[in-house]
């Protein structure tokens, strides 16, 4: 202690950039020893959790982790973490500058002990977030490792070898894994695995989802709830962050008291870290930037007006689609008021890529053998919707053909996903971009393979822990693997600004990046792909690690199977998708896959004066994605009530193609037992399907499909919904309230079952409430709403109720 009030008393005063004074050199060797051995005594004497000295110079504060708890009870996982200070260094670094390393010298916190950040992401969002906890914990030298989930079988400790781990789970579909931790969870799902395998495992779990759709954070619950059935104890509560009202409410608090509670749980290993009066006051102003923010956002919607304009004639992309930039000179100063996001900036230094004529050594060697993407061949394509491809709305129906891997097939209500490209032109754009970034490296060619290593360790980066295969070129990165064309985060601007040499550009991003009122304005409303924003911002010249570190990955575009393998083939897929496209402000939007879809790879099907025989063999990348729960009941016998407005009604055709099989399997099977004399047939419960659409004239598709079911009484009722079709809307949900007598004898005193496919945003809370009004309406059963909520949750965990849904 006295020697480090020595140091602290004889230092010269630090300058604003955290520089000392000019001093003699000996006299800073004299220091730096003192320094040295000051953090020595105080690794061996464990210094008291406070103690300040003050003799003209800074104050110094010694913050030692408290020790942890020998048995640390869960807290309520529904409850948010408790506030707490995150873990200071000196000096604490703008919130938009990328992670440096620990300057050398300073008191970094050192673990033996190694902790694992695994993350199962859809759209980024969760990758995006563990790789800043994998940069904090990197800077402060702890042993950590960043992966995908479904990367498990690779981890150099096991996971029945793990001691510390930190999840990092979205939540895609109704409650499903995302695509990198899948095979996680159902190896973490076996029964097989003894109750304490886990139990030397000390663990926490960040859920993402969104309230708009059903089973909220259900993955992230899951293996919150798992891990302590295996044994495992949480050392900081479940964290649930919901993307409908903002993810950064729950996540910023949420890894505060993370690294926190890390220090606490390796306070073993950790030495104390020194927080300067200054740190600490950085630190302080750090908390309170959230509500600068706020006020920033406010002055910019109140105050000074945000001028978006036409693009520069450079601006090729944006011009052409009529995409507005914001006024560069005039948002950079107008708006001081508006302060950058406390969010530090991600991905930034994270990754260094190297590029060669060979492929990166070491990296992807598993990847066939873990690749679940089959090959499928395209056989017809048709218009299901009146008026082919002059019509508003359309909708498509791709027939394709192959076997998923190890020969397996699909069950009705499975779904396909197909894997799609981006936008040509936006690949060539980046690619320049990336191009000029890497000016100064001979070895840099757009066709060259791509390899990458951690910036800080040197340590290779396994190619396929990003979903890229081994040999892998700049080019088929852009446009196979990192998602273009989806929709802009804030991080991702403040991690841009990084690399931005014009001070006014760099300025707007961060503005950009902080303030909720402009990023509406000149990125979400306009729906902005990635390469226009590179084209408002000519200085910001990304390297490609930034890059491969910040944006999303590509994900394949899933589709209900429409069809039956006992009807069609075990190999015969057929999907239905309606051609997404939209107007953002101004701008014309479309989806990429579907668009993709209509516009180039099917229009030798689509086009009608197309030869047959001069049609090319095509085909497509698949992943069969398997339903749980919604699928058709073993038991035959129960109602099954059908509600898939629009697409919503493609899984359905499968289920009515699968139940005539049934009716001929049953059919066969009773003339068999009675001497070909027919009758006795086993019983099958009602099918009953409520489609929804907006003219009955252009917009029913599978028309002929559902007429013919009910004439030959595969279907027990139909009821149609024509939206637009009277002067009156008219929805599903309205015909269930007209049949609520029907339905509920079908549901409740023949215990049916009802499936719900289609918009999770609107259409499915509407029916949901729809149930609800149906069961309050037999007060004597179901007396409040309380009743029958638990009487739904009830049917939806024992599999009588299940949701495939969607957002916008």
């Amino acid at each position: 202690q006295k020697v480090a009030c020595f140091v602290t008393r004889h230092r010269p005063p630090l300058l604003e950039d955290g520089r000392g004074e000019d001093m003699p050199r000996a006299s800073q060797g004299i220091l730096l020893a003192l320094g040295a051995a000051g953090a020595t005594l105080a690794l061996v004497l464990l210094w008291p959790r406070k103690e300040a000295a003050s003799s003209g110079g800074e104050e110094v504060t010694s913050v030692v982790p408290n020790d942890p708890p020998a048995a640390e009870p869960a807290a309520d996982p529904g409850a948010p973490p408790a506030a707490a200070p995150a873990p200071t260094a000196a000096p604490v670094a703008e919130p938009s500058a990328a992670p440096a390393p620990p300057p050398a010298g300073e008191l970094t916190a050192s673990s033996g002990k190694p902790v694992l950040i695994g993350y199962g992401s859809q759209t980024g969002n969760a990758k995006s977030i563990a790789q800043s906890i994998f940069e904090t914990c990197q800077a402060r030298g702890m042993d950590c490792t960043l992966s995908a989930l479904n990367d498990f079988k690779k981890w150099k400790h096991g996971l029945a070898d793990l001691e510390l781990a930190v999840l990092v789970v979205s939540t895609t579909g109704n409650g499903d894994a995302p695509d990198n931790c899948d095979r996680f969870r159902s190896f973490v799902k076996r029964k097989s695995h003894p109750e304490g395998m886990l139990e030397h495992l000390r663990y926490t779990v960040l859920a993402l989802g969104d309230t708009n759709y059903d089973k909220f954070c259900a993955m992230g619950k899951f293996f919150d709830t798992r891990f302590k059935d295996l044994g495992a104890k949480p050392f900081l509560a479940l964290g649930c962050a919901d993307e409908a009202t903002g993810l950064e409410d729950v996540v910023e608090p949420w890894c505060a008291a993370l690294h926190e509670k890390l220090e606490v749980v390796l306070s073993g290993h950790l030495p104390p870290v020194l927080e300067t009066s200054a740190s600490r006051a950085a630190r302080k102003a750090g908390a309170a930037k959230p509500a600068a923010a706020t006020q920033g956002q406010g002055a910019t919607a109140q105050g000074a007006e945000l001028h978006l304009v036409p693009s520069k004639e450079a601006m090729i992309l944006c011009r052409t689609r009529k995409v507005k930039i914001p006024d560069i000179p005039r948002l950079a100063q107008g708006n001081e008021a508006a302060s950058p996001a406390s969010a530090k900036a991600t991905g930034v230094g994270l990754y260094e890529a190297q590029f060669s004529t060979e492929p990166q050594a070491g990296s992807g060697e598993d990847e066939a053998e873990d690749s679940e993407e089959f090959q499928v061949q395209v056989l017809s394509a048709r218009y299901l919707t009146a008026g082919g491809a002059s019509a508003e709305r359309r909708v498509v129906e791709l027939v394709v053909q192959g076997r998923p891997p190890a020969g397996g097939s699909y069950r009705v209500g499975d779904a396909v996903g197909i894997t799609c490209e981006n936008d040509k032109k936006d690949v060539e754009a980046v690619l320049s971009v990336v191009a000029r970034a890497h000016a100064a490296e001979p070895s840099f060619a757009p066709d060259t393979f791509v390899g990458l290593q951690y910036s800080h360790s040197g340590k290779v980066v396994d190619l396929s822990s990003l979903g890229l295969p081994s040999r892998c070129t700049v080019r088929q990165a852009l446009t196979s693997h990192f998602d273009l064309c989806g929709p802009l985060k804030p991080s991702l601007l403040r991690s841009l600004a990084s690399s931005t040499s014009n001070a006014e550009e760099r300025r707007c991003l961060e503005v950009l990046a902080g303030d909720k009122a402009c990023f509406d304005a000149v990125v979400k409303d306009q729906s902005l792909r990635f390469a226009e924003l590179l084209e408002m911002f000519p200085s910001c010249q990304p390297s490609l690690g930034l890059l491969m570190a910040c944006l999303p990955p590509l994900a394949c575009r899933y589709y209900s199977i429409a069809s039956s393998p006992s009807a069609v083939g075990k190999d015969v897929f057929r999907v239905a998708f309606a051609v997404a496209q939209w107007k953002a402000k101004d701008v014309d939007r479309h989806g990429l896959c579907t668009n993709l879809l209509e516009t180039s790879w099917l229009a030798p099907w689509l086009a009608a004066n197309v030869d047959p025989a001069r049609r090319p063999t095509l085909r497509l990348r698949a992943v069969l994605k398997p339903a749980e729960d919604f699928t058709l009941p073993r038991e035959t016998d129960r109602p099954v009530v059908m509600i898939g407005p629009g697409t919503g009604v493609a899984p359905f055709m499968g289920f009515i193609q699968e139940r005539r099989q049934e009716k001929l399997r049953a059919r066969k099977a009773s003339t068999g037992r009675h001497g070909g004399r027919g009758g006795g047939a086993a019983a099958l419960g009602p099918l009953v399907l409520y489609f929804g659409c907006r003219h009955r004239a252009n917009d029913w598709i599978y028309k002929d499909e559902m007429q013919d079911a009910m004439d030959v009484g595969v279907l027990d009722q139909l009821r149609l919904a024509f939206s637009r079709d009277q002067d009156h809307k008219v929805y599903v949900q309205h015909l269930m309230l007209q049949d609520q007598g029907d339905l509920f004898r079908l549901i409740h005193e023949n215990e049916g079952y009802v499936f719900v496919c289609g918009d999770g945003t609107a259409m499915a809370k509407d029916v949901h409430e729809a149930l609800l009004t149906i069961l309050l309406s037999r007060p004597h059963l179901f007396p409040s709403r309380s009743a029958a909520e638990k009487y739904i949750e009830e049917m939806k965990e024992s599999g009588r109720y299940a949701c495939d849904i969607w957002g916008e």
